[in-house]
């Protein structure tokens, strides 16, 4: 009975310690992080809100290419408060959409634009919302919190400015339609997305209107560089007056978020991505005052 005692206990130790051999080491775990992550939130602060509601464009270039599988959400939209309608939309590198045979699994499209409304609770009723043009899909979720959104595969590229264009469609009662789209300044392609609905048949654009890149899967290389330049929102055809804007930063323990600076050059932020920068700040303030009387282009006004 002793010798079969010993026996057990050495093997109980010899299962502990390979246990504690096979598991991650602490620093590791605590350096695990979720995403997705904001490298960078730019919140834009324009003196001529809150304001009736009319159009929102904002406009953004990426100086160099992102492929699929890199994970990244370049969001001209990051935030707006359209009366109680909370709306974000950009361009993602990764469009997933679920697939119509599994309830669980979702496809990856690749590159496409996206636009979301986020709910209080899960609606039952969120998917009378939206209206997807042709060529979107709506789909409805509670991953990150409750949703409904429009997206749409679609090829964007890099050293082209697109536009993230919103109109006020039409009221309906006690309700209006928002008309989501992006352009491609040049050309002036019009990529439609579809229409998500606002309460009230009157509509303020409030104050809350940002801007930001995220990174939503583990994809990305970490020594990848690329530059975003988000350039000043046009409200109601009017360039935003006396702009400043309040950067916010991750702080994520990952290399491509130790990598983003934020900075102003004329009429543009740009956030540059993977660049080795000494005393980055964790958060700033940029004043655009003097930038701001800058003329938006013709396309831009519209």
């Amino acid at each position: 009975m002793i010798k079969v005692y010993i026996g057990i206990k050495r093997q109980i130790i010899f299962l502990a310690i390979l246990t504690l051999l096979l598991m991650p080491s602490t620093s590791k775990a605590l350096t695990s992080q979720k995403y997705p992550i904001h490298l960078a939130d730019i919140w834009w602060n324009c003196s001529q809100l809150p304001v009736e509601f009319e159009s929102l464009v904002i406009a953004f270039k990426l100086d160099r290419q992102l492929q699929e599988k890199d994970f990244i959400y370049i969001a001209p939209l990051g935030y707006a408060e359209l009366n109680s309608a909370k709306i974000y939309g950009g361009f993602q590198t990764d469009l997933m959409i679920p697939d119509e045979k599994s309830q669980i699994k979702s496809i990856d499209f690749g590159k496409g634009l996206i636009a979301s409304r986020w709910f209080n609770s899960k609606d039952s009723d969120r998917i009378g919302y939206a209206v997807a043009e042709h060529g979107s899909q709506t789909v409805v979720g509670d991953t990150e919190g409750s949703f409904v959104s429009l997206r749409r595969p679609t090829q964007w590229k890099s050293d082209a400015i697109y536009e993230f264009r919103l109109s006020k469609n039409m009221s309906v009662g006690k309700e209006s339609w928002i008309s989501l789209s992006a352009v491609e300044s040049k050309s002036g392609v019009i990529t439609g997305l579809g229409r998500l609905k606002a309460e009230g048949k009157r509509i303020i654009l409030a104050k809350n209107l940002a801007s930001f890149v995220e990174i939503y899967s583990e994809g990305i290389k970490a020594n990848k560089e690329f530059k975003v330049h988000f350039y000043l929102p046009i409200i109601n055809g009017n360039i935003c007056k006396n702009p400043i804007v309040d950067v916010r930063y991750s702080g994520a323990n990952i290399d491509i978020a130790k990598t983003t600076f934020v900075e102003a050059n004329t009429d543009e932020i740009i956030v540059s991505v993977g660049e080795e920068k000494k005393n980055i700040p964790k958060n700033s303030l940029l004043n655009l005052s003097d930038y701001g009387k800058t003329k938006p282009t013709e396309s831009m006004s519209k």
